[in-house]
């Protein structure tokens, strides 16, 4: 049983969760997924949302669109619509244009906070996504380096081969063909001399 101003008297029974009925508002069914309720009311499409984001702030959704709220021990004020703002303070509680100042007032250092762990919360993913990023960035230079380092090896020997050639070519062969000749001249020059003396 309920008896408000604005409503009257009026009575509701739950069979079950999910289904409503009331003496004033008539037959209720919805079901709510992760924070968004959807249902039926007397053939009306009923929508309604509630998400809290971070510690401090609330995203709401009806059918008059979402709107962005932060919540105190005295209130809760609306940054969309602060018209919709309520401010509570010794059990008094106002709503409307007057209470949008207090509540806004009452609201800042819960706001700080909540900008601050918002903050923090959108930083975390993104520091393990740089994290990532690096993480990527040193394997990739990792396997460059090796790579680079075998090219060098394989360079390095390639460069020691030619030069070994260069040498050979340019040193080695043309010293024993010099060599070699020069032999072969002495020895012909010694057996042309053994020839004369002897005749």
């Amino acid at each position: 049983m309920r008896a408000s101003r604005t409503s009257g008297v009026n009575a509701a029974i739950h069979p079950f969760r999910g289904l409503t009925f009331n003496t004033k508002h008539g037959l209720r069914l919805s079901k709510t997924f992760k924070g968004l309720t959807l249902g039926f009311q007397r053939k009306n499409f009923i929508v309604r949302g509630w998400w809290r984001i971070g510690d401090n702030f609330n995203l709401n959704l009806s059918k008059s669109g979402f709107s962005f709220s932060v919540k105190s021990d005295f209130g809760t004020f609306n940054f969309i619509n602060p018209n919709r703002s309520s401010f509570k303070f010794a059990g008094i509680q106002i709503r409307g244009k007057k209470a949008k100042n207090l509540a806004f007032i009452f609201a800042i250092p819960n706001i700080i906070m909540g900008i601050l762990n918002l903050a923090l919360w959108i930083s975390r993913p993104l520091i393990k996504i740089a994290f990532w990023v690096l993480k990527v960035h040193l394997y990739v230079f990792g396997v460059l380096l090796s790579i680079g380092w075998a090219i060098t090896k394989i360079l390095a020997i390639l460069l020691a081969m030619a030069a070994r050639l260069a040498v050979n070519i340019c040193i080695v062969i043309p010293y024993r063909i010099t060599k070699n000749f020069l032999s072969i001249f002495f020895n012909f020059r010694f057996y042309v001399l053994l020839i004369i003396n002897i005749f």
